[in-house]
């Protein structure tokens, strides 16, 4: 499980997902915050990012652009559709 993501989660919805589920490592009770919105039928992405309308970073190129899929480690393994990650990593 430690090589699902490379820490921090770069991608907007991965990071939305993590931060949707109670954790054990957490206190209890803390308020959980769901991904917004509902889900695209934006797919494949065919003129646009499908999760731009519910993407808190989202920019005005992913409503125009449909982001490529490319490397975002060393090893090839772990892979990126973003044009405005967290951390700006793209």
């Amino acid at each position: 499980a430690t090589n699902l993501y490379p820490p921090p989660a770069t991608y907007p919805y991965t990071h939305g997902l993590l931060s949707s589920i109670p954790r054990l490592d957490q206190e209890r009770g803390r308020k959980l915050s769901p991904v917004p919105g509902s889900v695209s039928d934006n797919l494949p992405w065919e003129s646009s990012c499908a999760f731009a309308p519910r993407c808190s970073n989202a920019i005005e190129t992913c409503l125009s652009r449909s982001p490529e899929l490319e490397a975002v480690s060393g090893d090839g393994e772990h892979l990126l559709r973003c044009f405005n990650p967290m951390g700006g990593q793209a």
